[in-house]
């Protein structure tokens, strides 16, 4: 039952690393100017995690040397009060309330990101608008050329239809029986 339970805290030391780790990580990759935290609180939860970090490797490595039938050197309150330590500095700076300033600054990147945004699409529509007078005005350098070749399509297209109007007809006439005398 001590071995359930010491491996029990153990792994709740271990989670606790993880996320300190994790959160020191998304820390380290935010911009200077949109940390709220300081380079202290950062440096303390730092060494705290590495010193105890350093402590359970080298108990866990002792405990490990040692008989069955010996007091442990890992022992579950040391265990205990090294990660409520840990858990203190971790979740006071993860908790801790985003200060108004840093509101601003957030709320002014995202009105820059939305006018950029707003602006690019603006552009992107003059543009178009800027091609399709281009195309009207080759179009109207063509002039009568254009009209003509308009014209030629148009009776090509009801010269076609012409054509398929007498095909249906003629289709139709092979189709009528013809009476035969008795």
């Amino acid at each position: 039952a001590v071995v359930s339970t010491q491996s029990g805290h153990y792994g709740r030391v271990k989670n606790t690393f993880n996320m300190t780790v994790q959160f020191l990580a998304k820390i380290a990759n935010t911009t200077e100017e949109l940390r709220y935290h300081t380079a202290t609180e950062l440096e303390n939860l730092e060494k705290l995690l590495n010193t105890t970090r350093d402590w359970l490797d080298k108990t866990a490595k002792e405990q490990e040397g040692l008989a069955k039938n010996v007091d442990p050197v890992l022992r579950l309150e040391a265990m205990q009060t090294k990660n409520k330590a840990l858990e203190r500095e971790l979740y006071y700076l993860v908790r801790k309330p985003i200060p108004q300033w840093y509101k601003d600054k957030l709320n002014k990147m995202m009105e820059a990101l939305k006018n950029s945004t707003v602006k690019a699409e603006e552009a992107k529509k003059s543009e178009s608008k800027e091609e399709e007078k281009t195309d009207e005005a080759k179009t109207e350098e063509k002039g009568e050329g254009t009209k003509e070749g308009e014209k030629s399509d148009k009776e090509g297209k009801e010269a076609k239809e012409e054509k398929s109007a007498e095909e249906k007809v003629e289709t139709k006439k092979k189709k009528v029986p013809t009476a035969t005398l008795r």
